[in-house]
């Protein structure tokens, strides 16, 4: 059996058959795994012919963690020393390389598209609020998200069957300066997978912005938002509290029935990541968390038309939506875990998604509120995202040999579905609740929940 390991970073290269007792030949290893037990046969010999498995340092500590892992493969094979053996099986040898893995890096990049609360969401609220005219303060707007997934209307459902969240704020009034803020509540799971760890997440996401409309047909505005997301990897495996902090410039067009709406915005990012590290027992037992951090940019760019059309007192909205993003995550070296810290490259990732679909609402009257139920149904398709690779290297290898893992390809279609409810009542308090899911994402449960109530000023 061939393997492959990048060296120094610069390139891939083969390195040949392995031989009888090395870790690569262990059944049944994940990708991940595969590539950590390549990167040990080819350091763990190197750092014992330099005689570091004598030495009190982190270096001298993943030469002798590297050996016991190697003779552990030894005794399981039949061949070679086995006096460092850990006594595990192939199961567990297994799941010892994983956890040895930077895997839970690729969440950072890949929860940023389709898992985390989503500020250009919440201002899509806002855009269409303009639409109809919206001035002053709206309040309330809030959003749950349950399971993973803030599957967001492009234009939500209002009392008029044509806006909802903010959107029915002060509907058919005119004006100048307007200010919003929005709250949005998030949580969900990701199963693991053979590339990757699944993880259960929490997000909170605050959005707050003034605008200005400069004509009857044409408004923008700017915006800032803050996020906060904490992952929680499965088995314990660690977690990355990642922390938001953006702006946004909006603007919406429209022509009667017809609109475009646009946003372009800017968020600094940053991550505090652990990773537990525990394996064996006796003398040989290991138990270490590795810590670090690291930050980086993130662009948005979403550009979306709609058109309304209102046949026996329905309203049809057919839309269509491009949103992209692109993310850079700094490379980081970890700390606490002694000859187990990892130094782990820089990542970019992109995304670019289409959401085509159409809603459908209907106003009734009754003697306490105007109500509007609604259903929407939404196709998106991933352009980009395309599969990655995590390159990385143990901290204290003087060799610097750098291994890489890849992460799962991304799911290229999926649809999401939505109902709504909103109401206006007396006094100029108006209230709205959703429900959204999404179908054919692999692995994610979704369930989303979205409340609020509104007072006009």
């Amino acid at each position: 059996m061939a393997a492959t390991l990048m060296l120094l970073g610069v390139s891939v290269l083969p390195l040949g058959p392995a031989a009888a007792g090395e870790l690569v030949l262990a059944p049944g290893l994940t990708p991940p795994q595969r590539s950590m037990a390549a990167a040990i046969d080819v350091v763990c010999p190197k750092l014992l012919a330099a005689g570091f498995a004598t030495q009190d340092s982190a270096t001298g500590d993943l030469t002798r963690r590297c050996r016991e892992m190697r003779q552990t493969a030894n005794a399981l094979q039949g061949v070679g020393p086995t006096a460092f053996s850990l006594g595990l099986t192939n199961d567990q040898l297994a799941n010892t390389l994983g956890l040895l893995t930077p895997e839970q890096a690729a969440a950072q990049g890949g929860s940023a598209f389709n898992v985390e609360v989503n500020p250009s969401r919440a201002i899509a609220g806002r855009l269409s609020a303009l639409r109809q005219g919206a001035r002053g303060i709206t309040a309330g707007d809030l959003r749950l998200d349950i399971d993973g997934k803030a599957v967001a209307s492009s234009r939500p459902l209002g009392l008029d069957g044509r806006g909802g969240g903010a959107s029915a704020d002060a509907a058919g009034t005119a004006g100048g300066l307007g200010a919003f803020v929005n709250g949005s509540f998030g949580f969900g799971d990701k199963d693991g997978t053979a590339r990757e760890s699944g993880f259960d997440f929490e997000a909170g996401l605050v959005t707050a912005g003034v605008d200005y409309r400069f004509t009857d047909s044409l408004a923008a505005g700017v915006a800032a938002s803050y996020s906060r997301t904490t992952t929680d990897f499965e088995a314990g495996l660690g977690d990355t509290d990642t922390q938001r902090y953006g702006l946004s410039l909006y603007a919406t067009n429209y022509w009667g029935a017809l609109y475009v709406d646009s946003l372009a915005g800017f968020a600094w990012n940053t991550y505090d990541m652990t990773r537990r590290i525990s394996y064996g027992a006796g003398p040989a037992a290991v138990d270490r968390t590795a810590q670090a951090n690291t930050d980086g940019p993130q662009y948005t760019m979403n550009v979306g038309t709609g058109y309304e059309f209102r046949p026996a007192g329905f309203t049809v909205t057919p839309f269509l939506r491009l949103e992209f993003v692109g993310l850079h995550i700094g490379g980081y070296t970890e700390s606490g875990a002694s000859g187990f810290n990892l130094t782990v490259k820089s990542q970019d990732a992109f995304s670019l998604q289409q959401a085509l679909g159409g809603q459908i609402a209907r106003p009734l009257s009754t003697p306490i509120a105007v109500l509007v139920p609604s259903v929407r149904v939404e196709w998106r398709h991933e352009f980009l995202d395309n599969k990655r690779r995590i390159t990385a290297k143990f901290a204290d290898d003087p060799f610097d040999t750098f291994f890489s893992v890849p992460t799962d390809d991304p799911d290229r279609d999926f649809f999401a579905l939505a109902a709504g409810l909103s109401a206006q009542l007396r006094h100029g308090i108006a209230a709205f609740f959703n429900y959204d899911t999404v179908l054919g994402l692999r692995g994610v449960t979704s369930h989303s929940f979205t409340g609020g109530v509104r007072v006009e000023f």
